[in-house]
């Protein structure tokens, strides 16, 4: 999340959803493609255009330079420290907290 917020400099409040998202597709892109195949393909699209068309108040929000590089520095340490981890965790969640107010 950091790293794409730093990026992207935009955040909503969906972008917690995006992990469920990119988990739910890897389910559903094959069995649409497979409807698709038997001429069912149109099946979803009521659901999918719900999912499509939820709006969201996006934000432009910043993160400085010297946060992302102590993200990524914590983040490579806390592969050998399970304590780090733990820290790496909590830092990650306070940029999510900033990036909430941002919204605010």
């Amino acid at each position: 999340f950091p790293i794409s917020i730093y990026i992207f400099e935009n955040f909503s409040a969906t972008h917690f959803l995006s992990i469920f998202y990119s988990l739910a597709f890897v389910i559903f892109y094959p069995i649409e493609l497979a409807l698709h195949v038997i001429g069912y393909g149109g099946i979803f699209d009521e659901q999918l255009l719900l999912v499509i068309q939820t709006t969201s108040t996006v934000k432009l929000t910043f993160i400085s330079t010297p946060l992302i590089i102590g993200y990524a520095v914590l983040s490579l340490i806390s592969l050998f420290s399970k304590k780090l981890t733990l820290f790496t965790l909590l830092f990650v969640i306070a940029i999510q907290i900033k990036a909430v107010q941002c919204l605010a």
